[in-house]
């Protein structure tokens, strides 16, 4: 359904954790929904142990379309 990536964020140099959902990939409309949920929780949420919330957004068009959350 997905992958999640190591990366390096180029404008601070922090270590980001990339998350990808391929659309294409879901079996059920249920795991795109709360992967958007995750986003948004993690968007309001400020705790030393959870990871801070940097952007989500779409990545691709139609049967490549993926969502991207970045930690």
């Amino acid at each position: 359904m997905g992958i999640t990536y190591i990366a390096k964020n180029l404008h601070t140099g922090d270590r980001v954790i990339v998350k990808c959902l391929h659309l294409h990939r879901l079996n059920d409309w249920k795991s795109l929904e709360l992967f958007k949920r995750e986003a948004g929780v993690l968007k309001n949420i400020d705790h030393p142990f959870i990871p801070d919330y940097v952007d989500f957004f779409e990545l691709g068009k139609y049967d490549t379309l993926s969502f991207v959350l970045v930690q």
